[in-house]
This record gives C-alpha cells, sequence and structure tokens, in this order.
C-alpha cells in the first residue's frame, strides 16, 4: 500500500513540461569515433533528419536530460544576482536549441524562447525559470537584465542577457523543489 500510495504520489506530481507522448534519447558521438570539431554539424544534421520523421511535430537537443542525474551548477554575478534572502548566487544551467521548450511544452511566461539567430557568435542569452527570477530578480521583470558565470574568483567576460522566463521544472527529481 506505501509503495503504490508512493507511485501514484509521485505521477501526480507536476514536472513542469508535459512528458506524455515525448521520446527521450541519448547519443554519445564520442564513443562512435567522431571527431569533437565535427560534432556540432553530426547533431545538426541529426535532429533535421528527426524533425522530418513522419509523425513527429517537434524536436531539439539538449546536454541534460531531466532526471538523469548529470548537472551542472555555477555561481552567478552581476546587477540583480544578489539573491534577496542571502542564499548562494548558484544556478544551475542546461544547454539547448531553439524549440526545446515547445518539444517539451513547458509554457515560456515572459519574453522570448530561443531562435536560429541566437548563435555562438552572437549577444549571449539565456533562459531563466520562474525560481530564478524570483529570488534574483524579486519584484521585478528579469528580461532584459544581465548576469555572469563567475569562474573562480572572477566573473566571466561576457555577460549573458536574460531573454525569457519558463515556468518552473524539475531537474534532478519528481520530489526536488525548483532549482533556480
Amino acid at each position: 500500500g506505501l509503495f503504490v500510495g508512493t507511485f501514484r504520489n509521485l505521477v501526480n506530481l507536476d514536472p513542469g513540461f508535459d512528458p506524455h507522448n515525448v521520446l527521450l534519447a541519448r547519443v554519445y558521438l564520442h564513443n562512435a569515433n567522431v571527431p569533437e570539431g565535427a560534432r556540432t554539424e553530426v547533431y545538426g544534421r541529426m535532429l533535421t533528419r528527426l524533425k522530418a520523421v513522419p509523425g513527429v511535430d517537434s524536436a531539439s537537443e539538449r546536454w541534460f536530460t531531466p532526471f538523469s542525474g548529470m548537472e551542472r551548477n555555477e555561481d552567478i554575478t552581476g546587477a540583480g544576482s544578489k539573491a534577496s534572502s542571502g542564499e548562494e548566487p548558484l544556478v544551475w544551467f542546461n544547454w539547448i536549441t531553439p524549440g526545446y521548450f515547445s518539444t517539451m511544452r513547458t509554457p515560456v511566461l515572459a519574453g522570448r524562447v530561443f531562435t536560429p539567430a541566437d548563435t555562438a557568435s552572437s549577444t549571449r542569452v539565456v533562459i531563466v525559470n520562474q525560481t530564478m527570477a524570483r529570488r534574483f530578480f524579486p519584484n521585478s521583470n528579469p528580461v532584459g537584465k544581465y548576469f555572469r558565470i563567475s569562474e573562480g574568483s572572477m566573473p566571466s567576460k561576457e555577460p549573458m542577457e536574460i531573454i525569457g522566463v519558463v515556468k518552473d521544472s524539475k531537474y534532478e527529481s519528481l520530489r526536488e523543489s525548483a532549482f533556480p
């Protein structure tokens, strides 16, 4: 009875995205002897081909799959990056391609999503979740504001512009509170 009750509770938790009819796959090109310099192009071709498969509504890439146990977090510095409650300025990151939030059906609450114009050579842009917006930019809209990732004791050279806010989603576990 305890197992069934716990399972029912977990199934009814909101992960922050709609998992129905979503297929997640991990692809490791380093195991396929694809040179590091060619991996971006190969991933791009794979994504283009996936989008063309009949019945596929949307496809995108990300570094860390939800609930995979993999994570990346860093301290941030810059305008508005002081947490109002005195908490550490630690935030979790994930690299995604345009279309990720529509693929996962994660609601965009403010601003915009990534577009193909957001490239490695354009202004560095990020999308934050509700928890980060509330914690680091209380009582204000974070869209258009900037922060930097701390690299050791020094902030990164290039600031990152916040272009959007999305609904909180779970990162490592269904039981967790949302991370910024």
